[in-house]
């Protein structure tokens, strides 16, 4: 029989490759043969550039990761429009991302905008240290003092500096109001 290896092919082919191919190759020719084409792409990765970031980060911010983001923002004088346009930018472009809105809600606290900086923090990590502290800063602008301490506390004890220190103002701010 002439097409008895084909055949043999076939079988073996289709338990290895599927039926779709065994008829394909049933169809066409019993000559049919199946290439493999491999691509090889290069590119170079070029070193970030925060002095470009800031020109991306205004023109088209898609192209840029968050922590690329992040640079450009601390590139920035801390508090100042650019450095709080850059967060607003990075949470604009990854709404979901815990860290961003973490960020996001920070900024929002120290302009004292306690609604924007609860949306925020509702999408952020509510188990990190950089959360609980920010809880007290936003229970300090409340009135809540006792929350507050409770919060630094806490996020001291998690080892977040920042907490530590809002811990200290603010046990020097009471201990000046108690004399």
């Amino acid at each position: 029989e002439p097409y008895r290896r084909q055949r043999q092919m076939c079988i073996r082919d289709s338990i290895y490759l599927g039926s779709f191919f065994c008829k394909l190759r049933q169809q066409t020719s019993p000559l049919f043969c199946l290439s493999l084409i491999i691509f090889n792409k290069t590119y170079t990765v070029v070193n970030f550039d925060v002095e470009q970031g800031r020109i991306i980060i205004r023109e088209n911010p898609k192209y840029l990761s968050l922590n690329e983001m992040y640079q450009v923002a601390n590139s920035y004088p801390k508090g100042s429009k650019d450095f709080v346009n850059v967060f607003d930018i990075a949470v604009r472009m990854y709404p979901t991302d815990a860290v961003a809105n973490l960020n996001a809600g920070a900024v929002s606290l120290s302009q004292k905008d306690l609604n924007a900086a609860v949306k925020f923090m509702e999408k952020a990590d509510h188990n990190t240290a950089e959360f609980i502290n920010n809880t007290g800063v936003y229970n300090f602008l409340n009135g809540d003092i006792n929350r507050a301490m409770a919060a630094f506390e806490q996020a001291a004890k998690l080892g977040n500096e920042a907490a530590l220190a809002n811990l200290k103002q603010l046990q020097q701010i009471l201990s000046v109001k108690m004399k």
